[in-house]
């Protein structure tokens, strides 16, 4: 029996209307009720369950033995609980329900493990479970009083010996915890810490009601305040570009035309979030060493516009009291221009690795290569001279942004400080884009845990850091430089290594669902490339074997057509790979809020401004 939201009334006495299942959709946000007697069968629906690990102060978890009358996997021994919130019901109560009910014990603490949890597991008799399903780790209070028509048994067991049993022996436990183990740190301190440390970041999840949304969320809106400072990055690099395509033109007109490739880049679109982190970091840094919540490593101030009229600033887009900012600030412009142009070249490479004929609605700098080549009737191969010359577009771009950064006004510590940052930036952007293509040069097979660890590293040394991280540590080195052990570095590290990685599953799920029209890009890039995003590790993973099959015979096909495309993204979506990345994103956006506790100041209200923007977007 199934309920959407205007049929689902609930009836005291009614067992289909009170115990039931929440559906979600593609997306992983609740779109109907099913009574829960009838969901799992061979092809269940795609629903919301959670996972409950009880553990001590000792390190002991508690481990359960399904009962023999449970519909999957009985007799099986499990995790402590596991169950489905109900609709109206939060997270934190679902699981003292089942706690209650199931073990006879009370709810002391809770703390959230993994939010993105998802999976798909077939017993022998064809029975299906389908789940996103956040996982938890819990304190309990009382002694344990065990429903037989749920768990027969239970044992209380060291964590270690649980991790060895799931590696050596997985078909003595549940397939899910089997999968959970897998993520859940491997010491028994570390998860027993997850209780310590547990606090603002999980009350999202844990805390808001189950609800079917009634509307569609709103649109992102623009990032309020940020104009002025991103409008003077755009004139130093305007303004930087012409001089060095003049220089080209001195060397030999023909080489005008990789300045122009570069210009057109660079100046041609773009959200332009890495000058603005290159700002906000600075800002941050400046704050706390004027401030007197912080101290410059030896000492080193850079001189620059005061906190509270660079506050003035970016908040209204208005100069403050004395006119245009100082030099300081002067200096973060140049830094965020810098980064877009670093930006260009990694841009300029990509394209020509991932054959991406469009980049911001245009054709990419490798294609319009290609066609001056085949216009004026060049001698060779035009796809080979187009590639080769965006190349060296790149190269050019690379080369220029070193030579905006010498331009940067500050003092020795901090131009050291900056230029330990850059070049760490820049190996890592590098080190990752490797990393990406090596991973795409593997074959696809059935996916495994090593591929998605392997997917993450990739995006977060090739976008994450790149995007986030390390434009906001660019800024705090102008800015102090703080010291390493600086509270202020270390929130803003914590809040760009979560904003960092949700920004780049939000492109890894635009560039697969996306609407072209917005996104400048089209959607069968990342398919034919056969490139091994977050996404389609998880789909492997979470898909029935035949659209396994599917994908493994499509992606990576540089003739996919139109309608084995649809199929993939049909694929990914109904697998729960989608849901379970949105609930990544979810997740390490609300982990990124938990870190701005420690900024203090306007520069906070735009952090979670810029946040909201990198994960709430459509391009």
């Amino acid at each position: 029996m199934l309920y959407t939201v205007d049929s689902f009334r609930p009836a005291a006495g009614d067992p289909d209307h009170v115990d039931h299942v929440v559906l979600l959709d593609a997306r992983g946000k609740p779109s109907a009720t099913m009574a829960k007697s009838g969901a799992h069968h061979g092809s269940t629906p795609f629903h919301l369950a959670f996972s409950c690990h009880v553990v001590r102060a000792d390190g002991r978890a508690l481990i359960t033995r399904r009962s023999a009358c449970k519909q999957t996997w009985p007799g099986v021994w499990s995790n402590a609980c596991c169950g489905h919130p109900r609709l109206g019901e939060t997270l934190r109560g679902a699981v003292r329900r089942h706690l209650a009910a199931e073990l006879g014990v009370g709810l002391r603490r809770l703390a959230l493990a993994i939010g993105d949890f998802a999976y798909r597991a077939e017993m022998p008799d064809g029975i299906v479970e389908h789940e996103l399903c956040p996982v938890v780790v819990a304190e309990v209070d009382g002694p344990l009083r065990l429903d037989p028509a749920e768990a027969d048994r239970a044992e209380w067991v060291e964590w270690s010996a649980l991790q060895r049993r799931a590696r050596d022996a997985p078909g003595s436990l549940s397939p899910w915890v089997v999968a959970q183990l897998a993520r859940l740190p491997a010491s028994a301190a570390d998860v027993v810490d997850l209780l310590e440390r547990a606090g603002h970041a999980d009350h999202g999840l844990l805390d808001a009601p189950i609800e079917i949304a009634a509307r569609p969320p709103a649109a992102a809106r623009p990032c309020v305040g940020l104009d002025r400072v991103l409008a003077s990055v755009d004139g130093v690099l305007d303004a930087f570009l012409a001089d060095r395509r003049r220089d080209l033109v001195a060397i030999d007109p023909a080489a005008a035309d990789l300045g122009r490739a570069v210009h057109e880049l660079a100046t041609g679109g773009g959200k332009r979030l890495r000058p603005a982190f290159v700002h906000c970091g600075w800002w941050a840094a400046r704050s706390a060493v004027e401030g007197g919540l912080e101290g410059p490593v030896d000492g080193a101030v850079p001189s620059g516009s005061p906190p509270d009229r660079v506050a003035l600033a970016v908040v209204t887009g208005r100069d403050g009291p004395g006119g245009r900012g100082g030099q300081g600030e002067h200096a973060a412009h140049l830094l965020g221009a810098t980064m877009e142009l670093l930006h260009a070249f990694a841009l300029l490479h990509d394209d020509v690795m991932d054959r991406a004929a469009v980049r911001r609605g245009r054709p990419a700098a490798h294609v319009t290569f290609t066609s001056a080549h085949r216009d004026r009737r060049g001698w060779g191969d035009a796809e080979r001279f187009g590639a080769n010359a965006a190349v060296l577009a790149g190269d050019l771009a690379f080369v220029w942004a070193d030579e905006l950064l010498d331009g940067v006004a500050a003092s020795p510590d901090c131009l050291r400080a900056v230029r330990a940052v850059f070049g760490r930036l820049r190996d890592e952007v590098i080190a990752g884009q490797y990393l990406d293509l090596l991973a795409a040069s593997t074959p696809l097979g059935e996916g495994s845990g090593a591929g998605e660890e392997t997917a993450l590293a990739v995006a977060r040394l090739k976008s994450a850091r790149y995007t986030v991280t390390r434009p906001l540590e660019l800024g705090a080195a102008l800015g102090g430089p703080l010291g390493a052990g600086s509270p202020t570095l270390g929130a803003l590290r914590a809040y760009g290594d979560a904003i960092g990685c949700a920004f780049q599953m939000r492109d890894d799920v635009l560039d697969l669902f996306g609407d072209p029209a917005t996104t400048g890009k089209g959607t069968l890039a990342d398919l034919r490339e056969g490139k091994r995003t977050l996404l389609l590790e998880r789909a492997l993973r979470l898909a029935a074997p035949a659209d396994v099959d599917h994908l493994v015979r499509s992606v990576g096909g540089p003739d996919l057509s139109d309608a084995d495309a649809a199929r993939c993204r049909d694929i990914v979506a109904g697998s729960g790979a989608l849901a379970s990345v949105e609930a990544l994103i979810a997740d390490q956006h609300r982990s990124a809020m938990h870190a701005l506790e420690g900024i203090d100041g306007p520069v906070r209200d735009v952090l979670v401004e810029l946040a909201r923007l990198a994960v709430d977007r459509e391009a």
